[in-house]
């Protein structure tokens, strides 16, 4: 399908993943037009893998298949640039190298789109959701798919997108039910997102996630603490036992003139009162959010360490997650990228305060999703490995395993949803294993469990990358689970070991720390 340039842009995500099991799958997207007047545009044609799909099956959040609202983004920012923001962005989320100077420009493209945003009520709008029957699509589980969209205009401009996605049950539960997969950064109308709590629920069940944790809470001073148990309530009334939705708090520390970075704060069951923007250093408000419900038990993560909002305080300790993919902003997940680097200088920084206190920040994943016309939804997955079976857990027996687990750093991050862990002996990740002579070999089980088919990299390092312990490369459909035996050799001293799996998805598991005494 040849899509021309044009005034008019499609804003939608390359990739996605969807559930077998709904209905529907809801796809956000947005169309904008270079100009400065309003109007709407057409659903022309829609394929999957070449075969047209009727367009009057197909609805929409806001307009119908012959009626689609298109924003006048061109009122407000120049026409060139958000042609070259759009040109960018999806060369760069392709995958194709884009040179030095054009990511320095996506990077103030997007900067500037967002702070605008904050102050332009117009450019607040919230994108728009194709919502796509699944029983129009002839689908195999496990399989993926190419979709072909493409909109026209009264003046016969024409723009579209193209999307691969899986149909695929997330690889954790119910194969295993102690490994759960979930988002840990997602905004609603309680804070500055675009989406009710119910368009939330939808949204994610369709891609199968097992459970969401908000992060509205204090966040923009919108949902503030005399509010807290209303929302709770509201969140709980929302959730059902497919997808259990949990409240949580996202705040920014420092001053409002020397913002110092946001924290997530999770656990927080009974109030939010002390956690209020603004009136804590970084470190005092990680004290604050550990004391907050010790029992839950309650506690903070780094968000988003790097961008717009970067976490700028890295004496910190107390912390127990640090975000290392999140955004629709990122567009790299290897070693090499920025978060992930912070994240390994981070470990090692926590080796006393892991050996001494079990504290040390595990990886973790968020969508941080708002449902601005300008980001598309990325479907990153946190899983997170349970004391308890899933399914035999009412709504706070789901929430307090959840936490538990998040606390101890019982968590591998996946970009696409694939899962991969590994255990020393009997134990995994987030563990402390202590006296053991060096050189001792160590059992070691590694296991992978496919949400995304291709060719894929298995790693277990030892410390910042000093060394490889474990390697296995090969290609894996979407549902497929290997593991290995192996044996790894402790060297001596205190280490950390942890897995890296790079290629058609990225992993990146809490360690395991191994020490002499």
């Amino acid at each position: 399908m040849q899509i021309n340039k044009a005034e008019l842009l499609a804003i939608a995500p390359l990739e996605d993943r969807f559930s077998p099991a709904e209905e529907c799958w809801h796809i956000p997207f947005s169309l904008i037009t270079t100009g400065t007047r309003t109007s709407v545009a057409s659903l022309t044609g829609i394929k999957i893998n070449g075969e047209p799909l009727p367009r009057d099956k197909v609805r929409f959040l806001e307009g119908s298949f012959r009626g689609i609202p298109v924003m006048a983004a061109g009122r407000y920012l120049l026409p060139e640039e958000l042609a070259d923001w759009q040109h960018t962005r999806l060369l760069t989320e392709r995958g194709r190298k884009a040179s030095r100077m054009a990511m320095g420009r996506l990077s103030a493209y997007n900067s500037k789109i967002s702070l605008l945003a904050e102050k332009v009520p117009p450019l607040q709008k919230g994108a728009n959701e194709m919502i796509l029957p699944a029983s129009l699509v002839d689908f195999e589980k496990d399989g993926s798919f190419f979709m072909e969209v493409l909109f026209s205009d009264r003046l016969k401009n024409t723009c579209g997108f193209n999307l691969r996605f899986t149909v695929t049950t997330l690889p954790g539960y119910p194969a295993s039910r102690r490994w759960v997969g979930g988002d840990l950064h997602i905004h609603s109308l309680y804070s500055d997102g675009r989406r009710t709590l119910f368009q939330l629920k939808s949204l994610m069940k369709g891609r199968g996630y097992h459970y969401i944790y908000l992060s509205d809470g204090h966040h923009t001073k919108r949902l503030l603490a005399e509010d807290w148990q209303g929302y709770c309530r509201e969140v709980y009334k929302n959730s059902d036992r497919e997808l259990s939705m949990f409240p949580g708090v996202e705040t920014a520390v420092g001053s409002g003139d020397d913002e110092k970075g946001h924290l997530l704060a999770f656990g927080t069951n009974t109030s939010i009162a002390g956690l209020e923007e603004h009136t804590k250093s970084p470190q005092d408000m990680i004290n604050a959010a550990g004391k907050n419900e010790p029992s839950a038990p309650s506690f903070a993560a780094i968000t988003h360490p790097l961008g717009i909002y970067r976490w700028r305080d890295f004496s910190v300790f107390g912390h127990r997650g640090m975000e290392i993919m999140s955004g629709a902003l990122q567009f790299t997940f290897s070693l090499s990228n920025g978060p992930s680097r912070l994240w390994r200088k981070e470990i090692k920084r926590h080796m006393d305060q892991a050996f001494l206190k079990n504290n040390f920040p595990a990886p973790y994943t968020a969508t941080d999703w708002h449902g601005y016309w300008f980001e598309p939804l990325r479907s990153y997955v946190t899983w997170t490995c349970l004391s308890s079976n899933w399914d035999e857990l009412d709504y706070r027996g789901r929430k307090g395993a959840v936490d538990r687990a998040l606390f101890a750093g019982q968590v591998v991050a996946s970009r696409r949803g694939s899962l991969g862990f590994f255990r020393v002996g009997d134990r995994g990740v987030g563990s402390i294993i202590r006296d053991v002579p060096a050189g001792t070999q160590l059992p070691l089980h590694v296991e992978y469990r496919a949400a995304q088919g291709g060719l894929m990299h298995l790693y277990v390092m030892r410390g910042n990358v000093q060394e490889i312990s474990f390697r296995r490369s090969g290609s894996f459909y979407p549902g497929q689970v290997v593991d290995w035996q192996d044996t790894l050799t402790f060297p001596g001293g205190r280490q950390f070991y942890w897995l890296y799996a790079a290629g058609s998805d990225y992993n990146y598991s809490s360690p395991i720390f191994i020490s002499e005494n």
